[in-house]
């Protein structure tokens, strides 16, 4: 009931803000350049820490692992500080109503009509993403089916962002990130605080295990010698905890060399820091490139950039939006990382997804090497 009456809520204040748009078309698209700085936090913010970055992010360190889903608000964090450092002031000066409009003073018609169509095609996967993300709060809340609750979110966004353009979003933005950042932030703090560390132990393994070189496992469960093939490496000591004619056999997935705890550092500095799983340390780092620098050309962002009241103003709510989507995002990873310890690939609920990112990758530059091979 209490999420219902607040989206009541957002929906009102949204619709309210079409008596500041008094037939001009600057208030409706960039609200006048009016927005004061902790408004202009605010609404950034919120666009960067919307239901993808938030749930999809918790969804994705559940799945795979605790960088897989702080990589996206590392990534928009990123960019709102790059955007603050070297284009809000820019973008500001440029005294337009839309970023098309910069490409045109700058490059002509050309280069206008393609930004457009290219921004407009990319902001219908972000637009599918947070119906999604909206429609499952919903379909949870009132017991509907996905597909209704992107109807009903699509809708309600649809009528307050037509009846206030610039206005509406921007200080919806600014009730939701009050509301919304307190609960994630809260619960993210109280979860990491309280949850028990009972992920699973060290992994034993099992007949025919090879152990990680720089872990523990060997020395921790007496391993043998693998092969004479492996003469270096350390092998699950089968006779010991397997024998063939025992009344017991002590084995497990061999998911991770140090257990499944919530946060692995090595997964992004390591690309063996999964073994025995791939580790889609190259698609993360991907992923903050691509967010990172493809954000400076986010319309949303720079929307409110346009809409700021000073250039100065959107620069610091730019670099202090992004610092925010840090402190609110990452910690929410955590989210999806304690529930692994419960369900992950050691566990006795078992629901691990091996990332296959990485090998995807690596498959598609092989191409491109084997390619370039051909032609030379």
């Amino acid at each position: 009931m209490a999420v219902c009456v607040a989206i009541g809520i957002f929906v009102i204040i949204g619709f309210s803000t079409i008596f500041f748009i008094k037939d001009k078309s600057e208030n409706y698209f960039v609200a006048g350049r009016s927005l004061p700085l902790w408004v202009v936090t605010l609404t950034l913010g919120s666009q960067s820490l919307d239901s993808n970055a938030l749930l999809g992010n918790a969804d994705l360190s559940y799945k795979y692992h605790f960088f897989d889903g702080a990589v996206l608000p590392i990534g928009l964090g990123l960019s709102l500080i790059l955007n603050g450092l070297f284009l809000a002031r820019h973008i500001h000066k440029e005294n337009v109503l839309t970023l098309p409009d910069v490409f045109a003073k700058k490059y002509g018609k050309v280069v206008e009509i393609m930004t457009s169509l290219s921004t407009i095609t990319s902001f219908l996967f972000l637009l599918a993403g947070n119906l999604v993300g909206m429609a499952t709060i919903l379909s949870y809340l009132l017991g509907m089916g996905i597909e209704a609750g992107i109807w009903m979110s699509g809708l309600l966004v649809l009528i307050y962002t037509i009846a206030g353009g610039l206005f509406s979003v921007a200080y919806t933005d600014v009730v939701q990130a009050a509301i919304g950042w307190i609960g994630s932030i809260t619960f993210a703090a109280y979860m990491i605080h309280n949850a028990e560390q009972n992920a699973p132990p060290v992994s034993i393994g099992f007949p025919g295990y090879m152990y990680p070189e720089d872990g523990p496992g060997c020395e921790l469960y007496n391993g043998t010698t693998c092969s004479d093939d492996n003469p270096d490496r350390c092998c699950y000591n089968e006779a010991l905890w397997c024998p063939p004619d025992g009344d017991f056999c002590r084995t497990d997935n061999g998911a991770y060399p140090y257990g499944d705890i919530p946060v692995f550092l090595q997964e992004m500095s390591n690309a063996s820091g999964l073994f025995p799983f791939p580790n889609a340390i190259v698609f993360n780092w991907a992923t903050i490139f691509v967010l990172g620098f493809g954000n400076l050309a986010a319309l949303d962002f720079q929307a409110r950039c346009m809409a700021s009241k000073t250039a100065t103003i959107a620069t610091v709510g730019c670099i202090i939006a992004g610092l925010l989507t840090f402190a609110v995002g990452v910690p929410f990873s955590y989210l999806g990382a304690i529930t692994r310890t419960f369900y992950g690939p050691d566990t006795a609920r078992a629901e691990f997804l091996a990332d296959v990112s990485i090998l995807l990758s690596i498959y598609i530059l092989y191409l491109y090497c084997y390619n370039c091979i051909l032609t030379t």
